[in-house]
């Protein structure tokens, strides 16, 4: 396609739904409304402006057909025999294959079976293979002979479906229909590859195990072919472990760790202890899987060897000897940095406990060791989570490098058990408040138990919470000159955590790059008042596990067997719903009040600049024709008023003070000045005059009023002549408008 198949000029235009209809046109749905965002995301001032109710009344559907093609009308299909309807189920368009689907189905004329079963093997589209398929199934009337024949059909859709509907025979051990998918789980299509996976869990014959397992080892980075696998995997596990157990530790850890929790989450001893065999031949990362699915499912060597028959004891005090064996090579030079952490995290998951271990942990926090081991330390101990360690990491804490300290913090504030020791630190040893970044004072002064609550109160106060003086307090910020340079060091310490610009920062909270397009009073609203309007998905979430952890952060993703958190600095953490007490929507932003409080004036309208300039642009370059076009897209924008209407696709209510900023490549010679703009207010223009500078040129001039913001008129404002190409030119657009606002769609500079 050369351009775009539905486009419009008309601004009100909402296309929201595209169907093929039965008389072969495309309809397309407009639903026609001047605003489409919800008005929670709008600032007041331009809600004041606008009638977010326009076009409430108002709607369209288009009917598009090639230009000279003749439009066949849809037939009444009730009056239809069998042979109308078979004709229509093979129709290339899919709305009239679905009418008489609709149709046959209504009837229930089981005299249509025999050409049902005929178009099923014998129709040249696969739509209609497929449909005819479905129908049968659907009158009951599917047998043995027509899968069998589908099954080996030519096309990859058509072998899908007819797997998924073969699952009933699947049962039978003996069924040739169960041969027949055997063979399909190597076909080359992986749709096909995992509805063979999703059918297995049906099947009954003692190959599936086999099967499956091939899947999992041939499709194993794919995680839809992968989870499909796994959700089959219940009646033939001793089976696909395995065969799957020859192979590790080869295998990814997706699917080591689900087959480890299967097997626990059934009990299946015999699975368990092939795995904990298995486990005393892999390299120390393939143990590190198996230790860390066993603790996250709420089960320790320890526990599993309590109530163990004789063939899983014995698997367990294999497993336990190569715990303590890679254990030992933690201090050893000659062992790779990387088996070091991998190592490091099996610490305290031996038969014998945390406290054999506890000694060796604590001296890796040492800041003589190098940083990676004393964060893979840190780590470890937050996992093990007992309050020895905690005591142990309290009374060692002068000692810790700056690394660990921060580690370790977040590891206290994460453990109900370990805040309140920390807390009754901080108690003893207030100087320690300099510790808590913003969000972890945030996070302290709202946490969920009663008495951590009323401890931060009264340690920390509201210095977290803005007073009603703090707006006023960084008004002169909004006319300040920003230094950028400054405005990023501010921006690195309050916010990267959470955001990102360029190379700084951690994408956790909303993107910034069309910040630069708000204006700068919406900006220091926005940091100021952060729970004022929380878009639900950046909403801060708290977990608290059943082994005593809170995790707070967004829900970055939700699925049947956990939910991952994504928390400050871009740290994600999965937990399974087995291990979840609870899940909470605070509400509130994940970004604290009070975030900024530390600032002035001018290191307010620091940030403020920087975070307007963050989503500067490529310069712009000429068009084929060799004109420039300046709009909101390619360019910036400042000022108090001046923002992005994503309606008009353009800069809108431009005041006083408000300027637009585009860089550009121009090449020497004339150029004319053309603008698509819109005015409100009244007539007078006199002394209301703007400023468009490119390079050394100026050019003055006031837009006349067109009647309303959503009225744009291209006029000629001027004329330039370059002697010189500019190369990355700054084009600067000010006004100084003090009656009404306008709205400026496009500059375009024409060459003559």
């Amino acid at each position: 396609m050369e351009s775009e198949f539905f486009t419009s000029t008309d601004n009100w235009c909402r296309p929201t739904s595209i169907r093929t209809g039965p008389d072969g046109a495309i309809y397309v749905v407009d639903m026609y409304r001047l605003v489409i965002e919800h008005p929670e995301w709008i600032p007041e001032q331009w809600q004041r402006r606008l009638n977010l109710r326009d076009g409430h009344d108002k709607g369209r559907i288009y009917r598009i057909s090639k230009k000279g093609s003749q439009l066949t009308p849809p037939a009444d299909l009730s009056g239809c025999s069998n042979d109308d309807l078979l004709a229509e189920l093979e129709s290339q368009n899919g709305t009239r294959r679905d009418l008489a689907h609709l149709e046959i189905i209504w009837r229930k004329d089981v005299s249509i079976v025999p050409l049902l079963a005929e178009s099923a093997t014998q129709a040249l589209l696969p739509e209609t293979r497929i449909q005819c398929l479905s129908i049968l199934e659907e009158l009951e009337a599917l047998d043995e002979p027509i899968l069998l024949e589908l099954l080996a059909d030519s096309h990859p859709h058509v072998h899908k479906h007819a797997v998924s509907l073969s699952e009933p025979w699947l049962s039978n051990k003996d069924s040739e229909i169960t041969q027949k998918i055997f063979p399909l789980a190597k076909d080359e299509n992986n749709f096909v590859v995992q509805q063979v996976a999703y059918s297995l869990g049906s099947a009954s014959h003692p190959d599936a195990g086999k099967t499956l397992a091939q899947i999992l080892l041939n499709h194993g980075e794919d995680s839809y072919v992968r989870s499909a696998a796994l959700s089959s995997v219940i009646p033939h596990l001793s089976s696909v472990v395995t065969e799957v157990a020859e192979s590790l530790p080869h295998v990814p850890e997706e699917t080591t760790s689900a087959l480890v929790q299967t097997a626990l989450g059934i009990e299946d001893e015999t699975s368990l202890a092939l795995i904990f065999f298995k486990a005393a031949e892999w390299d120390t990362q393939s143990l590190t899987i198996v230790l860390h699915t066993i603790e996250s499912s709420g089960w320790s060597l320890k526990d599993l060897n309590g109530g163990a028959g004789k063939n899983l004891e014995s698997a367990i005090v294999a497993f336990d000897k190569q715990l303590s064996r890679k254990a030992s090579t933690i201090k050893d030079p000659s062992t790779s940095p990387e088996d070091q952490r991998a190592a490091i995290s099996l610490l305290g998951g031996s038969l014998s406990g945390v406290n054999s271990d506890l000694e060796l942990l604590l001296s890796l926090l040492s800041p003589q060791n190098p940083i990676e081991l004393q964060k893979a330390a840190i780590g470890r101990a937050t996992k093990l989570g007992t309050l020895e360690i905690a005591q142990q990491l309290l009374q060692e804490w002068d000692s810790f490098g700056a690394t660990v300290r921060k580690e370790a913090l977040a590891t206290f504030l994460s453990r109900r058990s370990w805040t309140g020791l920390f807390m009754g630190k901080l108690i003893e040893q207030p100087q320690w408040t300099r510790l808590l970044d913003a969000s972890q004072r945030s996070l302290l002064l709202n946490h969920r138990d009663e008495l951590i609550r009323k401890q931060a109160s009264e340690i920390l106060g509201n210095k977290g919470k803005p007073g009603t003086g703090t707006m006023k307090k960084f008004e002169s910020s909004l006319t300040l000159t920003p230094d950028l340079s400054s405005g990023q060091q501010n921006f690195t310490v309050l916010c990267a955590s959470c955001h990102k610009v360029g190379d700084t920062g951690f994408h956790v909270g909303p993107d910034l790059a069309s910040l630069s397009n708000l204006s700068r009073e919406s900006l220091l609203n926005s940091l100021i008042n952060p729970n004022q309007a929380v878009e639900s998905k950046y909403a801060m979430h708290t977990a608290q596990t059943k082994d005593g952890r809170t995790v707070s952060g967004i829900l970055s993703s939700e699925t049947g067997s956990g939910v991952t958190i994504l928390g400050p600095a871009g740290v994600n953490e999965t937990i399974l719903r087995s291990q979840l007490q609870s899940l909470e929507n605070t509400g509130i932003s994940l970004m604290p009040e009070g975030l900024a409080t530390g600032l002035d004036a001018q290191g307010m309208a620091d940030l403020l600049g920087f975070l307007q300039s963050s989503g500067s642009v490529a310069p712009v370059s000429p068009d084929d024709d060799g004109s420039i076009r300046l709009t909101p897209s390619n360019g910036t924008a400042a000022g108090n008023l001046i923002a992005v209407d994503s309606g008009l696709d353009a800069f809108s209510w431009i005041g006083a003070e408000d300027h637009a900023e585009w860089i550009a490549d121009i090449p020497a010679g004339r150029y004319s000045i053309f603008f698509d703009a819109s005015r409100s207010g009244g007539e007078t223009v006199s002394d209301e005059l703007f400023s468009l500078t490119i390079g050394d040129s100026t050019i003055h001039g006031a837009v006349q009023f067109t009647g309303g913001l959503s009225r744009f008129r291209k006029r000629l404002y001027g004329e330039i002549h370059l002697a010189k190409p500019l190369r990355e030119a700054k084009v600067s657009f000010e006004h100084r408008m003090t009656d009404g606002e306008m709205s400026l769609r496009e500059i375009a500079i024409i060459p003559q």
